[in-house]
Parts: structure tokens; sequence; C-alpha cells
């Protein structure tokens, strides 16, 4: 995906603990994918309902 939130990302560890949603909602695109090739990682751009919001379902990546 071509998005200032990827710029210089090489890689990305999913963690271990991984979910997924079930639906997406039309403001948001689907950015990674897990290795069972489900929505990891969501975002949906600013607009006149609201910021710009990045949802990342693998959680666990961010405990040492």
């Amino acid at each position: 995906m071509d998005h200032t939130i990827s710029y210089g990302l090489r890689n990305l560890h999913e963690g271990i603990t991984i979910c997924h949603p079930d639906k997406i909602h039309k403001d948001f695109t689907i950015f990674a994918y897990n290795s069972n090739n489900e929505p990891l990682i969501v975002l949906a751009d600013e607009n006149e309902n609201h910021g710009r919001i990045i949802v990342d379902c693998g959680f666990t990546k961010l405990y040492p």
C-alpha cells in the first residue's frame, strides 16, 4: 500500500496473539494482512467525521 504511514517501513512483526476485524467500515482500508491472510492493520484517513484512525490487531508486538 502506498501510504505515508508506510514510509521507510521494511519489516513489521505481527505479534503472537492475533485477532482480526469481522467487519470493516467503509472508511477503512486494509494496510496489512497477518500470516493467515486476514486483516492485521486497517486505517482510515481524516475526513469530515473523524481524524486519521489506525487499528493494529497484533497487540502483542508491543510487549517486550
